[in-house]
């Protein structure tokens, strides 16, 4: 996945052309894909550089000198050259040959989080309201709650271009600034408290899902943070600024909500916990409507035949992700995977669909939005990795699994380990990460990285169709696997 390992991603501009090496080489990164005039590099210390040579046998690079794999494609990480110029020294029949690439400097790089800002903290809250932005546990933090779009609430400080939202006694989200609007003074102060309940009861909606529809105040959706624990046997709801009046619920044993609970938190917070048939769910969805707060159990299909399965081959159209010393743009790459692995997976029973089907630019909402919608049984995002700020391409092969909600952890090791055991790539690991597409929590929700385009050799072997093959059968059967596990 390009830029997977970068933190700061800036946007600079080439006013040079796209390098030619002497006699049929290119220097593939970095320079702007066909027809663009952009190209997005990362406010590192280094910078990494590849392509392939034509005749010259060799060379350097800022001094540095070039190792080549078989068929003379290159990558090396160099340090930022302090007058933006890449010079290319050659050597070959019909040489020396010298050419050079300048950069343009860097967008200003933003102030880090926490620093001063030039304007001052609100004094006064603010009401705000929120679109789909997570929100984080602090500036430049890990995600901590997906807010509805439309949810209304109250910022009381600004901190680096960060809005600081008190949920309630010691806790607070933070947002970013550009993804907020501005209501007004919250003359009030805080949100004005909620009250959920009285009353509310399970029923099966017209898709199979298990609904628990709960009465709550108020003129817009509520704020909430979801909690998977137990491996899916309990789930929690956390609604700050909010009170109970739970005395009668509705449940259904037999449709696997067993017991439900509820208890006053520290600040005013109120937490709803749901203890669910083990095994018997894959996935969640909450909603606001009307005044109705809906919690959605998806039911877990068992196995590869009949099961719903949405497979994401990562970026296109405008977005080529990374780039191989070839050429070879992860985006093609990606749908190639993706349509050959349709085809394996229709084979054994499976229904399937590809976010995209062509080269086309896609948000990742719209992404997740399809599996949401159809709905999906598992979500697989297909990727090809690069090499992050201070590592070496030549040693940045191998495959990588990422999850991020915890229906998807059980399922993540599985498919994991079914790949690993093929040994066809190298193991680099299994993580928890909060990329979007994991964050889908309806079913199992995975980022595969395929391997490294970075990586010459590595990259040679993505591209053979015999190779990708039998990466498709692995990958069929580490689905399979993944889908049975749960």
């Amino acid at each position: 996945m390009a830029g997977l390992f970068l933190t700061l991603m800036l946007v600079a501009t080439l006013w040079a052309a796209p390098l030619s090496l002497p006699d049929g080489g290119l220097l593939t990164h970095p320079r702007p894909a066909d027809g663009d005039s952009l190209v997005v590099l990362a406010e590192s210390q280094d910078l990494l550089v590849n392509g392939h040579l034509g005749k010259a046998v060799g060379g350097t690079v800022n001094g540095a000198e070039l190792t080549l794999a078989k068929d003379r494609r290159f990558a090396l990480r160099l340090p930022w050259p302090a007058d933006r110029v890449l010079r290319f020294q050659l050597e070959g029949p019909g040489g020396p040959w010298l050419r050079e690439l300048a950069l343009s400097p860097p967008a200003p790089i933003p102030a880090p989080s926490g620093s001063e800002s030039t304007t001052p903290p609100w004094m006064a809250p603010m009401r705000v309201r929120l679109d789909a932005t997570p929100l984080s546990t602090a500036p430049d933090a890990s995600y901590w709650i997906l807010p509805q779009v439309g949810t209304e609430w109250v910022a009381d400080r600004r901190e680096g271009g960060w809005l600081r939202l008190p949920l309630g006694g010691d806790l607070a989200a933070w947002v970013p600034e550009n993804r907020v609007r501005r209501l007004g003074p919250a003359v009030d102060g805080l949100p004005a408290m909620r009250l959920l309940g009285p009353g509310g009861g399970v029923a099966r909606n017209a898709r199979g899902d298990v609904v628990l529809g709960l009465p709550i105040t108020g003129d817009g959706p509520p704020l909430w943070r979801e909690e998977v624990r137990d491996g899916g046997r309990h789930w929690r709801l956390i609604l700050p600024r909010t009170t109970g009046r739970l005395d009668w619920v509705s449940l259904a044993p037999e449709l696997g909500l067993s017991q439900l609970a509820w208890e006053p938190l520290p600040g005013g917070a109120l937490a709803l916990t749901v203890e669910l048939e083990p095994g018997r769910f894959q996935g969640h969805e909450v909603t606001w409507e009307q005044g109705l707060l809906r919690l959605c159990f998806r039911p877990r299909h068992k196995g590869l035949k009949g099961a719903r399965i949405v497979l994401d081959p990562g970026h296109g159209g405008v977005e080529s992700g990374c780039l191989g010393a070839s050429g070879v743009m992860e985006k093609d790459l990606a749908l190639r995977f993706a349509q050959d692995l349709r085809v394996e997976l229709e084979k054994a029973g499976a229904q399937v669909r590809l976010t995209r089907q062509g080269d086309s630019t896609l948000s990742l909402a719209s992404r997740v939005a399809q599996a949401r919608e159809w709905p999906a049984d598992f979500l697989l995002s297909l990727h090809y990795n690069s090499a992050g700020p201070g590592e070496d391409p030549w040693r940045s092969n191998g495959f990588m699994t990422f999850y991020w909600s915890p229906w998807s952890a059980e399922a993540g090791r599985t498919l994991h380990q079914s790949l690993a055991t093929r040994k066809l790539v190298r193991d680099r690991g299994l993580a928890w990460r909060s990329l979007g597409l994991c964050r889908h929590h309806g079913c199992p929700a995975l980022l595969l990285e395929l391997g490294s385009l970075a990586q010459p050799d590595e990259e040679d072997r993505m591209q053979d169709p015999a190779f990708r093959h039998r990466q498709v059968k692995a990958l069929r059967r580490a689905i399979a696997q993944a889908l049975e596990s749960r």
